[in-house]
């Protein structure tokens, strides 16, 4: 799982600097790279596909370390400690 984020930042990455997939392909690399022109007058062209990219990164990190968590036998208590510890 941490390597989903990692490859998806460095496709991203690419696709803006315009190494990866080109038109009619489109990912939010791309999006981000074709927003840089209309920055001044249509902010959101670039913001919301970096804000996706960001999100969608962070996610999969999270869900990574409760998986993680989640199958180690010496940290399943803990895990388990924790979230009785937030219900209470």
């Amino acid at each position: 799982m941490l390597e989903l984020a990692q490859v998806m930042l460095a496709a991203a990455g690419l696709s803006f600097l315009g190494v990866g997939l080109q038109r009619p392909d489109i990912d939010w690399g791309t999006m981000v790279a074709e927003g840089r022109n209309v920055l001044a007058d249509a902010w959101w062209v670039t913001v919301f596909p970096g804000l996706a990219v960001v999100v969608t990164a962070l996610a999969a990190n999270i869900l990574s370390n409760w998986m993680r968590a989640a199958g180690d036998p010496l940290q399943g208590g803990l895990l388990a400690a924790s979230t009785l510890k937030q219900e209470t």
